[in-house]
């Protein structure tokens, strides 16, 4: 499993990257998260269905949705950090996130690792299905 999950993260990481340079281009806002996770997701199913020839067993899906979900978490946070370290704005930034309260920080994870988990879970499952392995046979 350990090959896909790099997939996610290289996938991710690189979609993330483009995501964030071309709204920086064209000034672009709103959240394109989960794009960048499907993009991820999609990639990593499509190799997954080419060597397997199925889609993942419920084992699989449970490895695959948790260990995307924590490389997405590790990728992201990743960059943030260096976002805030070279970004002009980084410490004005940092200086306003310090006011938040932990327990809005704790609640805002857990709500968005569920929101996540749920859209990994679907996209290894019922869209990997629908997208891959029925053209695989």
């Amino acid at each position: 499993m350990c090959k896909y999950i790099l997939i996610f993260s290289s996938t991710y990481l690189l979609s993330l990257i483009t995501v964030l340079i071309l709204s920086e281009a064209f000034d672009l806002n709103g959240s394109t998260t989960v794009a960048t996770l499907m993009a991820g997701a999609m990639i990593t199913s499509m190799v997954f269905v080419k060597d397997h020839k199925r889609g993942p067993n419920k084992s699989e899906k449970r490895t695959l949705v948790w260990g995307s979900l924590l490389s997405a978490i590790v990728v992201s946070s990743l960059l943030v950090t260096v976002y805030l370290l070279i970004s002009e704005e980084g410490s004005n930034i940092v200086e306003v996130l310090i006011q938040v309260p932990a327990w809005i920080w704790v609640l805002s994870a857990v709500v968005v690792s569920i929101v996540y988990a749920a859209f990994l879970a679907f996209c290894y499952g019922w869209l990997t299905e629908k997208l891959f392995v029925k053209n695989a046979n």
